[in-house]
């Protein structure tokens, strides 16, 4: 067996200048760079193709903190959307339709919204944990802030509405407390993603 071969080293090194000037147009300097005088060492095209593929810590440190804010204003979006288009749009149809759209609007959100967020903070703490940047440890933060507002703020006010009849005359304030209450939801979004565009610059 030879000496073992460090796949991380250079992947070439400079001839010394005799070798180098009787390499030159030499039939035997295989693997020499004619008169630049370099040649390739053992294992260079492994450590070439390694080097390349191998990211280094500022590259994941963006890769991770790019898809912690794509995922954010994901969330973002999306509850800004129910906020500015379908819940005034809602709104203007009678007690009936208006739960009819409701109920299964909102099971649909929720199946999207929820592991949104939950992948928004999962990243945001990745990206910490590489840079150590209190932003991202703060945008985290704001993306969880979601689901225990949803779970003891929201979710009373859910319950009520799944329960309610189409001939209930409650039913249109109940949907507008709701519309209140995920207002709150579409600004810690959009506050987590602008604080994960932040620690991106």
């Amino acid at each position: 067996m030879g000496q073992p071969v460090d796949l991380w080293a250079r992947p070439y090194s400079r001839m010394d200048a005799g070798a180098g000037k009787g390499a030159k147009g030499s039939k035997g300097s295989r693997g020499s760079k004619g008169s630049e005088g370099f040649k390739w060492s053992k294992g260079s095209t492994a450590a070439s193709v390694m080097l390349l593929c191998r990211p280094g810590e500022g590259v994941r440190r963006m890769i991770i903190g790019e898809l912690a804010l794509m995922t954010a204003s994901a969330f973002a979006g999306a509850a800004i959307y129910v906020s500015v288009a379908e819940q005034p749009a809602r709104l203007a149809l009678d007690a009936g339709p208006l739960l009819a759209e409701w109920k299964p609007s909102y099971r649909r959100g929720a199946a999207m919204q929820a592991p949104l967020a939950l992948v928004a903070t999962v990243l945001g703490l990745a990206a910490y944990a590489e840079s150590f940047d209190w932003r991202w440890l703060l945008g985290a933060a704001l993306s969880l802030a979601n689901w225990p507002f949803t779970l003891w703020v929201i979710m009373p006010v859910n319950r009520v509405l799944e329960g309610m009849q189409s001939a209930d005359a409650t039913v249109h304030g109940k949907v507008m407390e709701w519309g209140r209450l995920h207002a709150v939801r579409s600004g810690l979004g959009v506050a987590a993603a602008l604080v994960f565009l932040w620690a991106l610059h």
